[in-house]
């Protein structure tokens, strides 16, 4: 698939996790995918807007419910009309890059892909 267009984008963090681990490993990882593969990284497009409990303790139902509406547009000038790829570090269940691409589309992005290093299954 030629992705010749597309930026990249990974899921945020709120801020207080940021803060508290001191980086975020799936914007690492999503800078280093954009560069290899020649496409523009955008780390401030999208923000986590609500605490969560960490995913990996939950059960796919309850990883589904407390993820909807967690994710935002910080505006959404950049997003109309255009193409990303959602970078995550790894798809469990999927409701976290399906919860981010949702927030995307809502604010007009045209398409939307998503990437992952690893999967659960």
């Amino acid at each position: 698939y030629d992705f010749t267009g597309y930026g990249v984008i990974s899921v945020p963090l709120s801020l207080k996790r940021k803060n508290w681990r001191g980086f975020n490993q799936t914007e690492i990882l999503g800078k280093l995918i954009a560069q290899r593969l020649k496409l523009v990284f955008y780390p401030d497009i999208l923000r986590k807007v609500t605490e969560t409990k960490p995913q990996a303790k939950l059960s796919k139902k309850e990883r589904i419910k407390q993820i909807k509406g967690v994710f935002d547009v910080v505006d959404s000038k950049y997003i109309i009309g255009k193409k990303f790829i959602i970078f995550d570090d790894v798809w469990t269940t999927g409701a976290t890059i399906k919860a981010a691409a949702a927030a995307l589309k809502r604010k007009g992005a045209e398409k939307v892909w998503a990437i992952t290093l690893a999967s659960s299954h």
